[in-house]
């Protein structure tokens, strides 16, 4: 049997999923650690590079020579240089620029490197190829991004990383229920790996006779009412978007009118699609899972502290460098005595005190930590006759913990695991033995309560450390960097956009928004409709102000253009040549998949296809449950746009998007402490907890977060992922080492 024959289609895009999947989330997980950021590699700097720097102020960054030359192994699994596929080459010359930030400008004290990357970045290998490889090629390669120092990424951005992994914050396992940032993290994962996988594996071509074109485009006719129609549509515009000239198209389009939706039916529909998806993520994440009405509460607390209209009356300041240093006074200066002495010229140290945006970001977490103070102090006010109440003793115990070290939290936490043990127990047997064996049952719910709660303080409080009192203060030195990159772009959008009214509509969506997002009495559930509806209604505020820019910012209008187009067609499917004995015609990556299924034993590969098999089925199932809800998403809207009164949903109701349902397969395998003092007891997941919200978290009426509201929230109409655990204990490593050939081949460095 031929390497081509190994795998059906089917079974090629079921293995590429687990191992994206995989790798994606593991290389996010790894930034938890110090050691995730310094083995990224380029744009951050190893420890070796960091030592260098720190002896000499200017660090020269020479072009590679090269696009990364790859090693033999590498080579026989992606390297193909030199072949005429439809991969771009690395880097092409930027046309020449009308505006360009001065150095002085850009340097604010940075030793004087750049963004290149040198030698040793090209020919270093990067522990995380996934994320270096995306940042490098499109973070990296945006409008006045690319301009940035070296410094910005490997002094700024790496030290708030590394602090924020130093900061050692808990984990959902230690608290019994799902945290916030697990739900975020796995949440931005899954959006991750859908773009690692498009730009991986490429987006095959549909018709490969000729190049798409928008005139042919325009006079295709879907049905805005037909949920597969959406489907046809939209993979015909992205076939345009990255094989044929609908990039240029829809920027000279936008830049002569705001109607979208008017440059043809599959645009239109295309828009459709795009919402319908829009509204089920924001669904999941706000009203889907537990901790919604939580985050709400965080984003409306935010909300209310922007001082929106001191800055729509700094944004109409006629002269562009006295309004950005208005504004840069307004959100970052600092109200200290060291603040005034430096702006007296007396002294130059860095800023004590706290600016008007770590002030929001502080206030909000205080108040936030307030509700969980409320909770210790109960606790700890509950006398030794009432139920189930903690001992001093345990109590104690469970502050010294949380006061002690990562080493000793992570100790614990695989005590509670291998012994099969609550976290609690692990931590009173650690102090004394016998106070884990005198805990009752209610008296282990309390401690565990308590334990929960001291953890979110902990939590709260070291995230106000790292951003906003933890000196140097990286975090408003990264904003001016970052402001200082884009002053060229800012002066001219700013001379020639009435930002104010944008700002405006902006505050108005937000407003709406948080209101839609808040069940009132008319309303026991928010649904994805409500969320379609609120979409559909402020889009065209979006469509203005892109409109607005394009017609009046040729040069900004030109440099998004250029990224766009250098961008998307990285997103091309290079074919292998020549096509399988079924003239079947298979992608690199394909290849490059059934390449590693080669390399197994005959066993091995029986228990691999097995559970890609049975991965296979499940993605089958997914997609069909995913179609079905954009087929009644679609049948609601009619031409205008607008949805017609939703039918009856229940919080069952999930999607569209595949994505969703992966994305609650990471939180339901999430490990969670035991709920009994019992040992041994029955290990907890994600699923046994998903109708839990976190003990304190209250929502944005104030108030905790109604149980029943958290219930309804945690229930799941979708199958169980199967268990594919072989699949990456076989093959995972393999393709960890074809990622990094593949970063070394894709990724890019310099500013060209």
């Amino acid at each position: 049997m031929s390497q081509s024959q190994l795998l059906t289609p089917e079974q090629t895009h079921a293995l590429f999923d687990i191992l994206t999947h995989h790798e994606t989330y593991s290389e996010i997980e790894a930034f938890k650690s110090t050691d995730g950021v310094l083995t990224h590699g380029f744009p951050f700097r190893n420890e070796k590079q960091q030592v260098r720097a720190a002896q000499r102020r200017d660090i020269p960054a020479p072009a590679p020579t090269s696009g990364g030359g790859l090693t033999g192994f590498a080579l026989s699994l992606w390297g193909r240089s030199g072949s005429s596929g439809a991969t771009p080459t690395p880097s092409a010359p930027d046309s020449p620029r009308t505006y360009t930030p001065d150095a002085a400008d850009l340097s604010l004290g940075s030793d004087g490197s750049d963004a290149e990357g040198d030698e040793e970045d090209a020919n270093t290998l990067s522990a995380l190829p996934v994320m270096q490889l995306l940042t490098s090629t499109f973070v990296m390669r945006l409008p006045a991004i690319k301009t940035l120092p070296r410094d910005f990424w490997a002094v700024r951005v790496q030290g708030l990383l590394s602090r924020f992994a130093e900061a050692d914050l808990s984990e959902s396992y230690d608290k019994g229920t799902m945290g916030a940032r697990k739900t975020l993290s796995s949440g931005s994962g899954s959006v991750i790996e859908m773009i690692s996988r498009g730009f991986l594996g490429g987006v095959g071509q549909k018709n490969e006779a000729g190049q798409p074109t928008a005139e042919e485009l325009k006079k295709k006719e879907y049905d805005m009412q037909n949920g597969q129609d959406l489907v046809r549509a939209w993979e015909d515009v992205l076939d345009g978007l990255v094989y044929g000239d609908l990039v240029d198209n829809m920027f000279d389009y936008l830049a002569k009118t705001d109607k979208l939706e008017e440059h043809s039916a599959a645009v239109e529909a295309s828009s459709h699609y795009i919402v319908f998806h829009l509204a089920a993520l924001l669904h999941h994440v706000f009203a889907a899972t537990p901790d919604g009405p939580y985050l709400l509460k965080l984003l409306d607390s935010v909300h209310g502290l922007v001082p929106y209209k001191m800055i729509k009356q700094t944004l109409r300041i006629g002269n562009a460098a006295t309004m950005i240093n208005g504004m840069m006074r307004l959100l970052l200066a600092k109200l200290s005595v060291t603040g005034l002495t430096n702006w007296l010229g007396v002294t130059a140290n860095d800023d004590d005190g706290m600016n008007l945006l770590q002030n929001i970001i502080s206030i909000t977490l205080s108040r936030d930590a307030h509700e969980f103070k409320k909770i210790v102090h109960k606790i700890d006010k509950m006398h030794a006759d009432d139920e189930g109440a903690p001992s001093d003793d345990m109590l104690e115990a469970i502050q010294a913990h949380v006061a002690s070290g990562k080493a000793e939290h992570e100790a614990r936490r695989e005590r509670s695991v291998e012994d099969k043990e609550s976290i609690v127990v692990a931590i009173l047997s650690a102090r004394d033995p016998g106070l884990a064996g005198q805990m009752s049952e209610k008296q282990h719910a309390r401690c565990l309560e308590y334990y929960s709660a001291l953890l979110s303080i902990r939590d709260r409080e070291a995230i106000t450390k790292v951003l906003c009192r933890q000196p140097p203060d990286l975090f408003t030195k990264a904003i001016k960097e970052a402001v200082a990159a884009y002053n060229p772009m800012i002066r001219v959008v700013h001379e020639r956009v009435a930002l104010g009214d944008h700002l405006e509509d902006l505050q108005e969506f937000i407003t709406q928004f948080i209101k839609v997002s808040s069940p009132d009495g008319g309303r026991a559930t928010v649904t994805v409709e409500d969320y379609v509806k609120l979409l559909s209604d402020h889009k065209h505020l979006l469509h203005k102000f892109v409109h607005a820019v394009g017609k009046s910012c040729p040069e900004v209008w030109r440099d998004m253009r250029e990224w766009s187009n250098a961008s998307i067609v990285r997103f091309r499917q290079e074919i292998v040549s020549p096509a399988d004995e079924n003239d079947r015609k298979r992608s690199v990556m394909d290849e490059s998949l059934s390449m590693l299924i080669s390399g197994l034993d005959k066993t091995s590969r029986a228990s691999v296809l097995s559970a890609v098999d049975a991965h296979a089925g499940y993605l089958a199932s997914l997609k069909k449950g995913s179609d079905a809800r954009l087929d009644q998403l679609a049948a609601q809207i009619g031409r205008s746009g607008s949805p017609t009164p939703p039918a009856k949903q229940t919080a069952e109701s999930w999607g569209p998007g595949v994505y969703i349902a992966r994305w609650q397969d990471i939180l339901d395998a999430t490990p969670i402490t035991p709920a009994e003092a019992a040992r041994p007891t029955t290990p907890r997941s994600g699923q046994d907890v998903r109708h839990l919200a976190t003990l304190g978290k209250t929502g944005v009426a104030g108030g905790e977060i109604a149980a029943e509201q958290a219930r309804e929230a945690g229930k799941r109409a979708v199958m169980a992922a199967p268990d594919v655990g072989v699949v990456v204990d076989e093959l995972g490593e393999a393709f960890g080492a074809l990622m990094q050939a593949v970063s070394m081949e894709r990724r890019v460095f310099g500013k060209k």
